[in-house]
């Protein structure tokens, strides 16, 4: 039995450095060769926005690995090597019709992680609603790819040759997507299935799973311009008002968790915006976009756990005066908080820069409500920030963080901010 576990334990970690090596070498095949497409098969194909969501997959299911210490390593470790090959293969797939069929197995494994690992007995309740939320959309979407096949034979997820006129089709392809990522009015499952997760839940959720959405939506675009070009204002204006409501809403939230899964459908939301102006830097600001909310969100979601391990609230009524027990925190609390509400020279300040000409290259009537849009995520970000570390608390101890939760954050921050700094110095 010793030799099981002593040989467990040594996958495990040759998993985690496997994982590393796999990264660096999918960062040194980017950089080394200056290509727009690379076809491995018949079925697997990458692009730019797959090789940086398939490298963001293996970070955060790496950082995954040192942040789980939990009970049923087995079944864990399981799920999660499960689900981090489902969405490798998403990402890469060619076949539309694979790429759908893998989107709905995720989600099983995804539902399995919930309930199994969630702390609350309202984790089944949370699973349900994800569940239920998406069930009607995946039959529509399914139907959807049925009738696309049907008139033109023709299913390459990476160069779609026809353009479709037909609204049901439009419908089909769009509806899922935007459920999935969640857009405004379609987000009601995302707070309460985040706070019901598990730490590692809520990460792969905000991090990885939100993207399933875009890079879904970012994909069916082209083969649905023609129809959806004519009315792209009124969709980019319905999505920049979404974004300011939502943050709006973030602002009354009291649950950090809840707060920090609301400004996950802000982000979303305004990213939109720059995918139906149909502009070619527009569609490079959602790929910024896409890596930098996947590790700030997670970051975030890291630091509240940490803060809920210790004083066992998540409120921001109760929690106060962490700069006093948890300075170590608080630095990074203040680094992850600037992150999110795009403050050089972090990943989300490229992204939504040029989200925000995509908007002006438009019509100048965005103005207003982008200028709403930024002052709402500010003040979020810093109620976040000033709420919880500042004030009077009653706790005389030291409650820092450890080395190992260090090396974590700073793994998640680092990314976050010095690939824009290369960016720009290279």
């Amino acid at each position: 039995m010793m030799k099981y576990f002593f040989m467990l334990s040594l996958i495990y970690k040759f998993s985690v450095y496997f994982k590393f090596l796999m990264l660096l070498n999918l960062f040194l095949v980017m950089n080394l060769f200056d290509f727009n497409y690379m076809n491995l098969s018949s079925f697997y194909m990458f692009d730019e926005m797959s090789y940086f969501l398939t490298m963001l997959v293996v970070w955060v299911f790496s950082l995954i690995f040192l942040i789980f210490n939990g009970a049923n390593k087995l079944y864990f470790y399981f799920l999660i090597k499960s689900l981090n090959l489902l969405l490798v293969l998403i990402f890469i797939l060619v076949d539309f019709f694979y790429f759908y069929l893998f989107f709905e197995v995720s989600l099983i494994f995804m539902f399995m992680m919930i309930i199994s690992f969630g702390k609350q007995f309202e984790r089944l309740s949370a699973g349900m609603y994800m569940i239920f939320y998406t069930i009607f959309p995946s039959l529509l979407m399914l139907l959807g790819i049925y009738k696309y096949y049907d008139f033109y034979s023709d299913l390459v997820l990476f160069f779609w040759v026809n353009q479709s006129k037909s609204l049901f089709i439009s419908l089909s392809f769009m509806l899922m997507f935007l459920i999935k990522m969640p857009i405004f009015l379609f987000h009601y499952w995302l707070p309460k299935v985040h706070v019901e997760a598990s730490l590692e839940g809520s990460i792969i959720l905000a991090s990885i799973f939100l993207k399933l959405g875009s890079y879904g939506v970012y994909r069916v675009l082209a083969v649905l311009e023609s129809l959806l070009n004519f009315y792209k204002i009124y969709f980019m204006f319905f999505f920049l008002v979404s974004s300011v409501l939502v943050s709006g809403l973030c602002c009354l939230q009291v649950d950090l968790k809840m707060l920090i899964a609301y400004s996950s459908i802000v982000h979303m939301s305004f990213m939109m915006v720059a995918l139906m102006s149909f502009l070619k830097f527009g569609y490079f600001s959602i790929l910024i976009i896409m890596i930098s909310h996947g590790l700030c969100s997670s970051g975030l979601f890291f630091l509240v756990n940490l803060i809920y391990q210790r004083l066992l609230s998540r409120s921001i009524i109760m929690i106060k005066g962490l700069i006093s027990i948890m300075p170590g925190l608080t630095m990074f609390m203040f680094l992850m908080s600037s992150s999110n509400f795009s403050c050089p020279p972090s990943l989300n300040f490229m992204g939504e820069f040029h989200i925000i000409l995509s908007g002006l290259k438009i019509t100048n009537v965005f103005m207003v409500f982008i200028m709403m849009y930024v002052f709402f995520s500010a003040l979020y970000s810093l109620m976040m920030y000033v709420c919880t570390q500042f004030g009077k608390m009653d706790v005389y101890m030291k409650l820092d963080i450890y080395n190992l939760e260090f090396l974590i954050i700073m793994l998640f921050w680092l990314p976050l901010n010095l690939i824009s700094l290369i960016k720009i110095l290279y």
